[in-house]
């Protein structure tokens, strides 16, 4: 388990840390992205500094050509057939949906779980993905589970996790320390692997 380290509209990992030495692929390679800008605005994101698009919402095939054209890397969920996704040399990491311990974007444990395990099964070294909710505070809506047990429940099905927070919307802009105190839960809840 590997923390991505970042906050939604920049993400940031590291590739000289030793949590990202299994991810040969990104020796050198500073992701910063964006969370899922329309295909028509790439190049503009890309004329900005971003080099990855993270999750795609607009026609799929369309925004997945137009990523590859402009030489940007992506974080998104795998195509139709997974197996599609083999030569996309691009691709990151698959991802799950955004923040699937929230409220109302819950996506049950054992769906990520089971997701992993499949796209784990067609491509073993393509890492996935995950994205909490910056508090990292949320519950089962069907269980009321919570806690950290609850969060390693989904942490079993990703490679990479994060969270996002934004202390300065939020009116917390004097407590930036919010964010590396979310690195540490994260940390917490990777385990050892989270090194």
């Amino acid at each position: 388990m590997k923390i991505f380290r970042g906050l939604v509209l920049v993400l940031a990992a590291c590739a000289a840390a030793p949590a990202f030495a299994d991810a040969p692929f990104l020796d050198g390679f500073f992701p910063i992205g964006v969370w899922v800008p329309p295909p028509y605005d790439y190049a503009k994101w890309q004329g900005r500094g971003i080099n990855t698009i993270n999750e795609i919402a607009y026609d799929e095939a369309g925004s997945i050509a137009m990523a590859d054209s402009l030489g940007l890397h992506m974080m998104r969920a795998p195509q139709a057939n997974p197996a599609d996704d083999a030569n996309e040399t691009l691709l990151l990491s698959w991802a799950h949906p955004d923040e699937p311990d929230g409220i109302y974007s819950q996506v049950p444990y054992a769906t990520i779980q089971s997701e992993y395990a499949t796209w784990k099964s067609i491509a073993p070294d393509r890492p996935v993905f995950i994205n909490f909710v910056g508090d990292l505070n949320q519950y089962d809506i069907v269980t009321n589970e919570s806690g950290d047990a609850w969060y390693e429940k989904y942490v079993a099905g990703a490679d990479w996790i994060s969270a996002d927070k934004y202390p300065v919307n939020d009116g917390e802009a004097n407590n930036l320390g919010l964010l590396g105190q979310m690195a540490d839960h994260l940390h917490t809840l990777a385990g050892d692997a989270g090194a």
